[in-house]
């Protein structure tokens, strides 16, 4: 299962791997902003 989680400001793809039913803690550090994501994945 893929996650794409766009950055607009550089236009960035940030692509995240998953396992079906893992969770996985996630940071995306851009320029002063850390986003923090706490991502369940599902068979979709």
């Amino acid at each position: 299962m893929f996650l794409f989680a766009p950055l607009e400001k550089k236009r960035k793809n940030v692509t995240l791997t998953f396992n079906p039913g893992e969770w996985k803690n996630v940071k995306l550090c851009e320029s002063d902003t850390i986003i923090e994501l706490n991502i369940r994945s599902f068979n979709l």
